[in-house]
């Protein structure tokens, strides 16, 4: 996504994200597993953030 931030501040690891995305049928909530910053002249600022199911620490989780 664009940008390093969200209107809290920059995207930390274990946040609590709603992710949308229609063409995969998903709209749910995730944690933030993994994120890197990224800075060049074409696209400036980007974040890349990889989700993790929130169930996923669970016991028992599937």
């Amino acid at each position: 996504m664009f940008g390093w931030q969200h209107a809290g501040g920059l995207w930390a690891i274990n946040t609590q994200v709603r992710a949308i995305i229609p063409d995969e049928n998903i709209d749910a909530v995730y944690l933030i597993g993994e994120r890197a910053f990224y800075l060049d002249d074409r696209q400036g600022r980007r974040t890349h953030l990889e989700l993790i199911r929130r169930d996923a620490f669970l016991e028992g989780a599937t």
